[in-house]
C-alpha cells in the first residue's frame, strides 16, 4: 500500500510501514544469501 497525501499518518500506519521497511531488508538479505 502506498500512502496518499490525503491519508493521515497514524501510529498504526507508521508501524505498518516500518515493519514493511524492515521486512523488505530481510527479504533482500535472504535473496543475497540464496543468490550466492
Amino acid at each position: 500500500q502506498i500512502l496518499t497525501k490525503g491519508q493521515a499518518a497514524t501510529p498504526e500506519k507508521l508501524l505498518s510501514l516500518g515493519f514493511k521497511f524492515q521486512y523488505s531488508h530481510i527479504q533482500q538479505a535472504i535473496s543475497n544469501l540464496l543468490a550466492k
